[in-house]
């Protein structure tokens, strides 16, 4: 199982709907992207909304090293280390990184931000009590343990900014 090491973000997957488009459930997104990664090496392009972080605020330089996809409902996650990341993606334009594909149905996000991943691996059940929240140098959000962080509404859609915490299983 992959080791995370230093700080990750973290981002709660919602289902995948698109007005006129094929519905992706949170669950149906992790197997797309875990097929995906598989069949190039363990890269993938992962295109969505990174808000509130800037995009240049994440990559292993400034503090961000790994993506944590979570589907909320079971716990089930994908992660993979970062290796580029980048704004304003074009669906159009293809793939903004050599090597690293998006998974073409989800990633029709004009404007997004995209994350390059690589070693991406299947977490069949992360375990939130291992982390806390890092709180952004321009906010006033206390840190918090990972799991009080996930039951609070008002972070409910927000992406999270996590580390292990100082009890985590090694």
């Amino acid at each position: 199982m992959m080791t995370l090491i230093g700080d990750s973000l973290l981002v709660r997957l919602n289902a995948y709907r698109r007005p006129r488009q094929k519905f992706y459930s949170a669950e149906l997104a992790l197997r797309m992207y875990l097929s995906a990664a598989a069949g190039n090496g363990g890269r993938l392009l992962w295109v969505g909304s990174v808000a509130p972080y800037n995009p240049d605020s994440i990559d292993g330089e400034k503090h961000i090293t790994n993506l944590i996809l979570l589907n909320p409902s079971n716990a089930h996650a994908v992660a993979g280390h970062i290796v580029g990341v980048g704004p304003r993606y074009d669906p159009t334009a293809g793939s903004p990184i050599a090597g690293y594909e998006p998974v073409a149905p989800l990633a029709q996000i004009p404007n997004a931000t995209w994350i390059a991943l690589r070693d991406v691996e299947d977490i069949p059940r992360f375990d939130a009590s291992d982390y806390i929240t890092v709180t952004p140098p321009d906010t006033y959000t206390p840190s918090l343990p990972l799991v009080e962080a996930l039951g609070r509404k008002e972070l409910r859609n927000k992406r999270l900014w996590i580390r292990p915490s100082d009890n985590a299983q090694a």
